[in-house]
């Protein structure tokens, strides 16, 4: 019993670790950077990258720490 309930926290506390960063997504332009976007997490960052770099050009994905 005392292993399913130690599993059990272990599980929860490496879900909770995975939300501790947001993931934005700036447009780079020659002298700086512009948000564009906020993804859900690392995944959706990357899809929107991939989605839109032809038609926004540079991109790149900045993590922050949440509040």
């Amino acid at each position: 019993m005392k292993n399913i309930i130690i599993i059990g926290l272990l599980l929860t506390v490496g879900c909770v670790n995975n939300q501790k960063y947001r993931y934005e997504v700036h447009l780079r332009d020659g002298t700086g950077t512009m948000h564009l976007y906020t993804g859900h997490d690392y995944k959706d960052a990357v899809n929107y990258i991939r989605e839109y770099e032809k038609s926004h050009g540079d991109m790149m994905m900045v993590r922050q720490r949440k509040d």
